[in-house]
């Protein structure tokens, strides 16, 4: 609408301008078609198009950014804890095809907070999430869950190619912080592959306890469930 506007001005003062080396300021056919009257009408419509224009784009504006803060996560742009169970639930509901899905936690995270200060463990979560979205592809879903846990629902029946894909996300995170200069530390990650019978509530269980299985085994490294 806006670009019409700003079209149909610019065809009105080119015939006003036509009209004015055809005829003359004072001609009464340029009066009556281009002349002062007809120019503060045609201003006035254009300026209740803009003004109309412009709020309506503003709407929509206020309506992304809501949408934004409801579903991300402030720290991360990632997908937060509740719209990332969405999105996954309406994945598995939708697709024939199984999943996997990791839940990944930072490695002694509280250390970098003590030793470094909050800013660098926040630097470290962010960098973390740029690692999971420079890595993986548009049909991967990653929210983060809370604190230093993050979830993955991967479109693979594969334990070894999660796992693969997974380790890819790791040396991603070391690179970028390291690149950087921020503190970083090693990542642990359960994987759960969906079984026709789980839903997301008990997969995520399932990757959650695999993960805390990765902890107790050293950590930076990657468990895979074996109750898929």
């Amino acid at each position: 609408m806006l670009a019409m506007t700003v079209s149909g001005l610019t065809v009105f003062y080119a015939f006003r301008f036509a009209m004015y080396m055809a005829f003359g300021p004072t001609h009464e056919t340029f009066q009556t078609f281009v002349g002062s009257v007809p120019t503060t009408l045609a201003l006035i419509v254009a300026l209740v198009i803009v003004t109309f224009t412009m709020t309506d784009l503003s709407a929509v504006e206020s309506t992304h950014q809501l949408r934004m803060r409801a579903t991300r996560d402030s720290l991360t742009g990632l997908l937060n804890r509740g719209e990332f169970k969405a999105r996954a639930t309406a994945r598995l509901a939708s697709s024939g095809a199984r999943h996997a899905i990791v839940f990944a936690d930072l490695d002694h995270f509280k250390a970098i907070n003590d030793t470094h200060g909050h800013a660098a463990g926040d630097a470290a979560l962010a960098t973390f999430a740029s690692a999971c979205q420079q890595t993986l592809t548009g049909d991967e879903i990653v929210g983060r869950m809370g604190g230093e846990e993050f979830a993955l629902l991967l479109p693979t029946s594969e334990p070894e190619e999660a796992r693969a894909r997974v380790e890819r996300v790791s040396e991603a995170y070391a690179r970028l912080a390291k690149a950087a200069s921020i503190p970083s530390t090693t990542v642990s990650y359960g994987i759960a592959i969906v079984a026709e019978t789980d839903d997301l509530a008990q997969a995520l269980r399932r990757a959650d306890a695999a993960m805390y299985r990765a902890k107790r085994a050293g950590r930076d490294q990657a468990v895979v469930d074996g109750t898929h």
